[in-house]
Protein backbone atom coordinates (compact mmCIF):
# COMPACT_ATOMS: atom_id res chain seq x y z
CA UNK A 1 0.00 0.00 0.00
CA UNK A 2 1.51 3.47 -1.56
CA UNK A 3 1.40 6.39 1.54
CA UNK A 4 -1.98 8.46 1.16
CA UNK A 5 -0.63 11.74 0.76
CA UNK A 6 -2.83 14.61 2.90
CA UNK A 7 -0.29 17.76 1.14
CA UNK A 8 2.30 18.79 -0.50
CA UNK A 9 3.53 21.98 -0.56
CA UNK A 10 6.51 21.10 -3.01
CA UNK A 11 3.93 20.81 -5.73
CA UNK A 12 3.31 23.75 -7.93
CA UNK A 13 -0.86 24.17 -8.80
CA UNK A 14 -1.08 23.86 -12.69
CA UNK A 15 -3.09 27.45 -12.23
CA UNK A 16 0.78 28.71 -11.26
CA UNK A 17 1.42 28.61 -15.33
CA UNK A 18 2.44 32.18 -16.84
CA UNK A 19 1.50 33.25 -13.67
CA UNK A 20 4.16 36.68 -12.14
CA UNK A 21 6.26 35.34 -8.94
CA UNK A 22 4.25 37.06 -6.70
CA UNK A 23 1.02 35.60 -8.21
CA UNK A 24 2.60 32.42 -7.68
CA UNK A 25 3.08 33.08 -3.69
CA UNK A 26 -0.16 33.85 -3.28
CA UNK A 27 -1.37 30.80 -4.88
CA UNK A 28 1.14 29.10 -2.68
CA UNK A 29 0.04 30.63 0.22
CA UNK A 30 -3.74 30.44 -0.25
CA UNK A 31 -3.62 26.59 -0.95
CA UNK A 32 -1.28 25.84 1.99
CA UNK A 33 -3.81 28.21 4.02
CA UNK A 34 -6.94 25.85 3.09
CA UNK A 35 -5.21 23.09 4.17
CA UNK A 36 -4.33 24.00 7.62
CA UNK A 37 -7.86 25.27 7.85
CA UNK A 38 -9.68 21.98 7.38
CA UNK A 39 -7.02 20.24 10.23
CA UNK A 40 -10.08 18.98 12.59
CA UNK A 41 -9.53 20.47 16.17
CA UNK A 42 -8.21 17.12 18.24
CA UNK A 43 -6.84 17.51 21.95
CA UNK A 44 -5.27 14.43 23.05
CA UNK A 45 -5.03 13.71 27.07
CA UNK A 46 -1.17 13.29 26.47
CA UNK A 47 1.83 14.61 24.68
CA UNK A 48 1.74 14.97 20.76
CA UNK A 49 6.11 14.24 19.72
CA UNK A 50 7.74 14.97 17.03
CA UNK A 51 10.43 12.38 16.23
CA UNK A 52 12.22 13.71 13.30
CA UNK A 53 15.92 12.65 11.03
CA UNK A 54 16.86 15.98 10.78
CA UNK A 55 19.94 15.96 8.07
CA UNK A 56 22.75 19.06 8.44
CA UNK A 57 22.89 19.81 4.47
CA UNK A 58 26.42 17.82 4.27
CA UNK A 59 24.85 14.31 4.54
CA UNK A 60 24.80 13.97 8.25
CA UNK A 61 21.25 12.92 9.79
CA UNK A 62 20.43 13.55 13.62
CA UNK A 63 17.34 11.96 15.45
CA UNK A 64 15.60 14.75 17.45
CA UNK A 65 12.64 14.18 19.50
CA UNK A 66 10.05 17.02 20.84
CA UNK A 67 6.97 17.78 22.62
CA UNK A 68 4.06 19.39 20.21
CA UNK A 69 2.32 22.37 22.21
CA UNK A 70 -1.14 22.11 23.60
CA UNK A 71 -1.65 18.26 22.92
CA UNK A 72 -3.20 19.20 19.04
CA UNK A 73 -3.34 17.41 16.02
CA UNK A 74 -3.11 21.17 14.54
CA UNK A 75 0.75 21.18 16.22
CA UNK A 76 1.86 18.65 13.53
CA UNK A 77 0.94 21.01 10.83
CA UNK A 78 2.13 23.88 12.12
CA UNK A 79 4.50 25.41 9.48
CA UNK A 80 8.26 24.50 9.75
CA UNK A 81 9.54 27.13 7.40
CA UNK A 82 9.43 24.59 4.90
CA UNK A 83 8.71 22.69 2.00
CA UNK A 84 6.94 19.60 2.91
CA UNK A 85 4.96 16.57 1.96
CA UNK A 86 2.51 15.89 4.65
CA UNK A 87 1.11 12.00 4.22
CA UNK A 88 -0.05 8.28 6.20
CA UNK A 89 2.30 5.70 5.61
CA UNK A 90 0.63 1.98 5.70
CA UNK A 91 0.79 1.85 8.99
CA UNK A 92 -1.40 4.30 9.83
CA UNK A 93 1.37 6.82 11.23
CA UNK A 94 1.60 10.14 10.77
CA UNK A 95 4.39 11.80 8.60
CA UNK A 96 6.41 14.83 6.87
CA UNK A 97 9.47 14.69 4.48
CA UNK A 98 10.60 17.72 2.90
CA UNK A 99 13.44 20.55 2.97
CA UNK A 100 13.65 23.04 5.66
CA UNK A 101 14.97 25.85 5.42
CA UNK A 102 17.33 26.01 8.47
CA UNK A 103 17.64 22.35 8.44
CA UNK A 104 18.49 20.99 4.85
CA UNK A 105 16.38 17.61 4.23
CA UNK A 106 14.29 16.02 6.93
CA UNK A 107 11.63 13.65 8.23
CA UNK A 108 9.34 13.77 10.85
CA UNK A 109 7.32 10.94 12.40
CA UNK A 110 4.31 12.34 14.62
CA UNK A 111 2.95 10.34 17.57
CA UNK A 112 0.91 10.31 20.62
CA UNK A 113 2.18 9.02 23.89
CA UNK A 114 -0.08 6.17 25.45
CA UNK A 115 -2.18 6.45 28.77
CA UNK A 116 -0.27 4.37 30.59
CA UNK A 117 3.33 5.92 29.78
CA UNK A 118 4.23 7.98 33.29
CA UNK A 119 5.58 11.59 32.70
CA UNK A 120 9.07 10.29 33.61
CA UNK A 121 9.36 7.48 31.28
CA UNK A 122 8.00 10.31 28.65
CA UNK A 123 10.94 12.08 29.29
CA UNK A 124 13.08 9.09 29.11
CA UNK A 125 11.94 8.09 25.79
CA UNK A 126 12.29 12.05 24.54
CA UNK A 127 15.88 11.71 25.83
CA UNK A 128 16.92 8.26 24.90
CA UNK A 129 15.86 9.62 21.13
CA UNK A 130 17.54 13.13 21.51
CA UNK A 131 21.05 11.92 22.83
CA UNK A 132 20.89 9.07 19.87
CA UNK A 133 23.16 8.94 17.13
CA UNK A 134 20.72 6.89 14.94
CA UNK A 135 16.97 5.65 15.36
CA UNK A 136 17.96 1.70 15.30
CA UNK A 137 15.81 -1.04 15.72
CA UNK A 138 15.72 -0.87 19.61
CA UNK A 139 14.93 2.35 19.89
CA UNK A 140 11.94 2.07 17.47
CA UNK A 141 10.77 -0.82 19.51
CA UNK A 142 10.37 1.90 22.54
CA UNK A 143 8.93 4.23 20.27
CA UNK A 144 6.11 1.59 19.45
CA UNK A 145 5.86 0.14 23.15
CA UNK A 146 5.66 4.10 24.39
CA UNK A 147 3.36 5.98 21.55
CA UNK A 148 0.39 5.35 19.35
CA UNK A 149 -0.18 7.06 15.98
CA UNK A 150 -1.90 10.14 15.92
CA UNK A 151 -5.40 7.66 15.49
CA UNK A 152 -7.16 10.55 13.35
CA UNK A 153 -8.91 8.86 10.17
CA UNK A 154 -8.63 11.32 8.02
CA UNK A 155 -10.46 10.46 4.91
CA UNK A 156 -13.62 10.63 7.51
CA UNK A 157 -12.14 14.32 8.43
CA UNK A 158 -12.55 15.18 4.93
CA UNK A 159 -8.61 16.10 4.89
CA UNK A 160 -7.57 13.53 2.21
Amino acid sequence: MTPRILFNETEMPDMCAGCSSFEMMDLLYSKAEDFYASIPDVEYEEPVIAIAEISDGCGNVMPACWELSGHMLSACFEPLDSYHEFYIDQGGDLHSTGIDLRNGTSSYLFRVFKSDICRDEQQWLIDLINSSNELGDDIREEIDRCTLPVGIDFETAGIV
